[in-house]
């Protein structure tokens, strides 16, 4: 919740902004998680070892093991990326699979949009 005040002493007011979780996942721009190689040691002369991180471009469709998610499983993704990284107070209800997408690489996307 929001809130704000004014200082008018003609007409004071207070101003309250309620928002919920929907209100959330649009502020949110979701993060997926990525393996990745650290740099090479300069003394040593070895890669680093490999770690997941998370970055905000994402691969549609992809699991972090490389394998084809549906539709259901990427939505199921985004909203425990939401309700564990970010406090998103929500609950993962069912989740019917809806198509199987295939592979691509929209960029940076916020975890909720409207047409």
């Amino acid at each position: 919740m929001n809130v704000k005040r004014s200082a008018n002493p003609l007409s004071p007011q207070l101003v309250l902004e309620f928002a919920d979780a929907w209100y959330d996942l649009e502020a949110l721009v979701f993060q997926q998680v990525w393996k990745q190689r650290s740099p090479i040691d300069p003394i040593t002369g070895r890669m680093g070892p490999l770690t997941t991180t998370y970055f905000s471009r994402i691969n549609l469709f992809q699991a972090l093991t490389g394998q084809l998610q549906n539709s259901g499983q990427q939505l199921r993704e985004i909203l425990t990326y939401a309700i564990t990284q970010c406090g998103v107070n929500l609950q993962i209800g069912e989740i019917e699979r809806r198509c199987r997408g295939s592979l691509s690489d929209p960029g940076d996307y916020v975890a909720a949009r409207r047409s």
